[in-house]
């Protein structure tokens, strides 16, 4: 009854906008997820504040549920701050799901701090550390830092995302980073799956070609006579990477 309730207010213009909000603590995944498709894009300062009030909620579902609508709506400039408090949180989900609202501001972030210590700690999965760089990347916030020195480049996975940032920006060395993956040692994909691993090499000749026009399949000689014609690689907005890896 309630679910349905929730799909008649998602049709409508004057939907009921905080009892929705509430219902993002709602016990029920399957509540949660009807009250936040009812969250409407555009928010009045009084929900908006609602809505950033979920993330001090001690239940890890209704932070994440809250992250989620928060992305939705675009506030997420407002959110920094809290936001960036989250990135200490002892929960894996709730970096991941905070990060991925940071990356829906686009701009670059008013910290980058926090962010950028996610990337050096070595205690955390690499799916976190690997969030964090493409953060970095998304909103521009990378500009100034360097490979192995700010940014890891210790794991092939931390190098494609490390290699996105610099191509982002125009750096050539990211078409060496993202060779390095290719050349690299099955051993040297510590922490991931086989097939995985394969979707990391494939996703790094796939963003090869986007860039050089020279096709997946060819060896560091075709992309190195390419890099020689070439006086810089164009900046560019890169797609977002499958997240099948």
């Amino acid at each position: 009854m309630l679910r349905c309730t929730l799909k008649i207010w998602a049709g409508r213009a004057d939907r009921p906008v905080a009892p929705i909000i509430e219902l993002l603590r709602h016990r029920a995944a399957s509540i949660r997820e009807a009250a936040l498709a009812a969250v409407p894009r555009t928010l009045s300062k009084t929900n908006a504040a609602a809505l950033l009030e979920l993330l001090g909620d001690f239940e890890q579902e209704t932070v994440i549920f809250a992250l989620r609508a928060i992305g939705k709506t675009g506030c997420a400039k407002d959110a920094e701050a809290l936001l960036d408090k989250l990135l200490a949180s002892s929960s894996q989900k709730i970096r991941i799901a905070s990060l991925d609202v940071l990356m829906t501001k686009w701009g670059r972030l008013g910290k980058t701090n926090s962010v950028l210590e996610l990337t050096q700690r070595t205690d955390l999965s690499l799916a976190v550390r690997g969030r964090a760089i493409l953060c970095l990347e998304r909103t521009g916030s990378y500009m100034g830092m360097e490979p192995g020195q700010d940014l890891p480049i210790a794991h092939p996975y931390l190098k494609y995302f490390t290699a996105r940032c610099l191509i982002h920006g125009g750096d050539r060395r990211g078409i060496d980073l993202l060779l390095e993956v290719l050349e690299a040692n099955r051993l040297d994909f510590a922490g991931l799956k086989p097939d995985k691993v394969d979707n990391l090499i494939a996703a790094s000749r796939k963003l090869l070609f986007l860039i050089s026009g020279v096709r997946p399949g060819k060896g560091r000689r075709d992309w190195e006579q390419w890099l020689s014609r070439v006086d810089a690689i164009p900046t560019r907005r890169l797609p977002a990477p499958p997240w099948n890896f």
